[in-house]
């Protein structure tokens, strides 16, 4: 996971996930994704923003 605040009050938060189902072991190669979140700070709370889900196969090696 990686946090940075661009701006005060402004968060950008990128993760990486997969999906496995159940009763397999490991992820399967086609399911890693990277997630990018944008949150604001409103009235002392966070507010999510903005939401972006994308699948890496052919892009990048597997998160690990």
């Amino acid at each position: 996971m990686t946090l940075r605040y661009p701006a005060p009050g402004t968060a950008v938060m990128i993760t990486t996930g997969c999906v496995a189902n159940p009763g397999e072991p490991e992820c399967r190669p086609d399911s890693h994704s990277i997630q990018t979140y944008v949150a604001v700070n409103r009235k002392q709370s966070w507010e999510l923003v903005s939401f972006q889900n994308t699948r890496v196969q052919g892009l990048l090696p597997p998160p690990r």
